[in-house]
């Protein structure tokens, strides 16, 4: 049996990055990309059944926003292979917050223009709950909707953090934003293909050089961000312990 390589990729972790320099690794055949907020875990669920076997069995990587851990099971053929990068909370959602306002093409961006909120309201979730403990949630859900699972986004929920954990628990690799570069060197080792260090949506731009968050923004998203700091230094143990077994494509 074949391994699958699935990326959950969680925004603003250097998936981007990573999604690119996997793909370059496989036939445009075997790859199956799962982007857009569009694309509920329905709607790639009905998708992947209608791919016939010869198809469904010819993909080696999953990888996307709309991905969740469970999505294996309409592989039946392969043996799964998560992968996922976390990244400091904190560090997180600020970079998000300049993410949005620097990309008309993201789905807050107009909210943004219209209501020009401050990095204070944006981590406090007066503009979106994405910005509290959103990578718990893309651990923990078991379906996608429309809006990245925003709703389920919460202070605290010890089924959802606990279910995020034991997810975590069943990943071939974890991999940590700060540690990129030292990562992606493991992975291309297992998986024995290279991949290009490419840098996507990871330039420091002048907003956040000059405006450094003041040390009550940073309390307050970190009081907000509780189960994603858990998740975050149980990732760092993981990574540090972890001794996945090369893939077999």
């Amino acid at each position: 049996m074949n391994d699958l390589l699935i990326f959950l990729h969680i925004p603003k972790t250097a998936g981007s990055s990573l999604v690119k320099g996997l793909s370059q690794n496989f036939k445009t055949e075997e790859v199956l990309l799962l982007y857009g907020i569009k694309k509920t875990s329905d709607l790639i669920s009905s998708k992947i059944a209608s791919f016939d076997k010869d198809k469904r069995d010819s993909i080696k990587l999953v990888a996307g926003h709309q991905v969740w851990f469970g999505i294996h099971n309409y592989f039946p053929n392969h043996r799964p292979r998560y992968i996922t990068f976390l990244r400091d909370p904190v560090s997180r959602v600020i970079s998000n917050y300049y993410k949005i306002l620097r990309n008309p093409n993201h789905q807050l961006y107009q909210r943004f223009m219209d209501n020009r909120p401050t990095l204070e309201k944006f981590v406090n979730g007066q503009v979106t709950q994405v910005a509290i403990n959103h990578m718990t949630v893309f651990l923990g859900r078991q379906k996608i909707d429309t809006q990245h699972n925003a709703s389920q986004c919460t202070k605290f929920n010890i089924d959802l953090l606990d279910k995020a954990i034991n997810n975590l628990r069943e990943f071939w690799f974890i991999g940590l934003k700060e540690r990129y570069a030292t990562d992606i060197t493991k992975i291309s080792k297992l998986i024995n293909k290279e991949i290009t260090e490419y840098f996507i949506n990871r330039s420091v731009t002048v907003q956040t050089r000059r405006n450094v968050p003041s040390a009550e923004i940073i309390r307050a998203c970190h009081e907000n961000n509780q189960m994603d700091s858990n998740l975050y230094h149980a990732a760092a143990i993981a990574n540090e312990l972890q001794s996945p077994k090369p893939l077999i494509f």
